[in-house]
């Protein structure tokens, strides 16, 4: 398609060239205005050329950046928030910069169910469908991931003392993640409902290294409690 474009605009302008200089050298008695005319041809040529090449590249562009979100597929599931996901599991959690090993084994393990959490809730709930307008469900899919992590963090052995101390600090977080999937749903710049989607998981990846660095700084100033409610605990 690229070369059928690049083609019919070179043929184009060839024949504009061509036309436009015998014209000239029909009409015109003056040697200066026959230059005039050709020079102004050969401008007009390369300008429809230049667009032709300009909108190739451009669609290129979009066909890269719908490939970086989306994959070959458009899948969501091949959104780069899953590949952030994976890393943070694998590597990202395993150097938590706590010097408490008792403190960051919990904070790991915190993290690890949260995280987890947060990737299967999300991905359970995606929009599938290009012309799908589900955009406000992820208010909804927000929600439940939060209370399905808290949930799963006390099963897991995780504290009380440490989930009361981020109460304050994961409501001010869930604010801020619905107003942003609120303008995200209620902005026009938007195409479909996946372009949607896909700016939220961008949103969703954004945050996930300033919420671990966040936790990192709370974990390290609580003292005491904590410390004691860890004494003896396998996580």
């Amino acid at each position: 398609m690229e070369n059928k474009t690049l083609l019919s605009a070179f043929v184009t302008g060839y024949f504009a060239l061509v036309g436009g200089i015998v014209l000239a050298f029909i009409q015109s008695k003056q040697i200066g205005l026959f230059f005039h005319v050709l020079m102004l041809i050969v401008i007009l040529a390369t300008t429809v050329i230049g667009i032709a090449v300009f909108k190739s590249v451009k669609n290129k562009d979009k066909l890269s950046v719908e490939q970086k979100y989306f994959g070959p597929s458009r899948d969501l599931t091949e959104h780069h928030f899953f590949n952030k996901i994976s890393y943070t599991l694998s590597i990202q959690l395993s150097n938590l910069k706590v010097e408490h090993p008792a403190k960051k084994a919990m904070l790991k393990k915190f993290l690890t169910v949260h995280i987890e959490t947060m990737r299967d809730i999300i991905k359970d709930n995606l929009c599938r469908n290009e012309k799908c307008q589900n955009c406000h469900k992820q208010e909804a899919v927000l929600l439940k991931w939060l209370e399905t992590a808290e949930k799963r963090e006390i099963e897991s052995g995780v504290p009380q003392i440490f989930l009361d101390k981020l109460s304050g600090y994961k409501q001010k977080r869930a604010q801020i993640a619905l107003d942003g999937l609120h303008a995200i749903c209620a902005s026009g710049f938007y195409s479909s409902g996946q372009e949607k989607m896909a700016a939220i998981l961008d949103m969703y990846a954004t945050g996930i290294s300033s919420f671990i660095n966040d936790l990192e700084i709370i974990i390290s100033a609580m003292n005491g409690e904590l410390e004691k409610a860890l004494e003896n605990k396998v996580l």
